[in-house]
């Protein structure tokens, strides 16, 4: 039996990174993805929608909790998870609604979970360390 090429490793490995990056989870923003008009991150009975009015909500069992209060002042909009740690909304036009938590250095990996108590977590390293960077409570 011959071994696979190091090019068609490499071809699986970037297939199955891009899989399992992007979308695999329902509730992981990765560094520099986007949430778009009319997407949503869930978790148990919370739901973060980027609306189509461009407003940002965060929704607990269907009852807005939390919201950017940006809608209707664009139109295009989409939420991007910055490698800064800045969690901001985009129109056609530029920045709408930053959250204003750049940490500067671009290292780690920032995840947005909606939960109980807050709305997102920077993990550094391995994510052995967890750091609440931004609540709604």
């Amino acid at each position: 039996m011959a071994k696979p090429s190091s090019l068609t490793l490499l071809t699986l490995f970037t297939l199955l990174a891009t899989f399992f990056s992007s979308g695999f989870a329902d509730n992981i923003l990765y560094t520099n993805e986007i949430l778009s008009d009319g997407a949503s991150l869930t978790y148990a009975g919370y739901r973060l929608t980027m609306q189509s009015d461009c407003n940002l909500v965060l929704y607990d069992n269907n009852r807005a909790i939390w919201s950017s209060d940006t809608y209707n002042c664009a139109s295009g909009c989409y939420l991007k998870m910055q490698s800064d740690g800045n969690l901001v909304i985009y129109s056609n036009n530029g920045v709408v609604w930053a959250s204003g938590t750049n940490v500067g250095n671009g290292n780690g990996n920032y995840i947005l979970v909606p939960q109980r108590r807050h709305l997102w977590e920077l993990c550094l390293g391995l994510c052995n360390e967890r750091i609440r960077r931004w609540s709604y409570d």
